[in-house]
């Protein structure tokens, strides 16, 4: 059921065959990247002939609107979805962008291609298991950290520092 409602919601937006999903939500400031660096690099995919669908979870609405704003009309938002729904998005889409995050390996148990924007959190036990994958993360000696707050410095370096283009490059090698 879950399935068929998000094909309805994808067809109603137009969308048909491969896209790429973004989920640009994380729980941590130390886990969430820039959200003018998403609406950049989705403009970029779009600019690409790809078609782009980004979506999150309840209570990220504000997220969404902020990301849209400056992003081209191509890109396709949905609503905040739950997980089951998320889930069934999740499965249809070609490649997911995202952060660490628990829709990130949600995507991961589906089996399909994950570009992930890492922040604070230990990337050889979080990664995403079983997967082609590619994991865009800067080197601070300060990573691994518990993640809540930044211990260092004024904003979380490790995952702001973070330019599109690699992220970008790591979406085109996967495809």
């Amino acid at each position: 059921d879950d399935r068929a409602f998000i094909q309805s919601m994808l067809s109603d937006e137009g969308i048909e065959g491969e896209f790429i999903l973004i989920h640009p939500a994380a729980a941590f400031d130390t886990k969430q990247w820039d959200a003018e660096k998403f609406a950049s690099l989705a403009n970029r995919l779009v600019e690409g002939n790809h078609q782009v669908v980004m979506t999150a979870g309840p209570g990220d609405e504000s997220l969404l609107e902020t990301i849209q704003q400056d992003c081209d009309s191509k890109v396709r938002f949905l609503p905040p979805l739950p997980i089951r729904k998320f889930s069934a998005l999740g499965s249809f889409c070609t490649l997911y962008v995202g952060n660490d995050t628990g829709s990130t390996h949600i995507v991961a148990a589906l089996g399909k291609k994950i570009v992930v924007v890492w922040g604070s959190s230990d990337f050889k036990v979080w990664y995403p298991w079983g997967t082609d994958h590619e994991l865009i993360r800067s080197d601070l000696p300060c990573i691994p950290c518990p993640g809540y707050f930044c211990h260092l410095y004024h904003e979380p370096r490790c995952i702001r520092s973070i330019s599109v283009e690699p992220v970008f490059e790591a979406v085109q090698a996967l495809l």
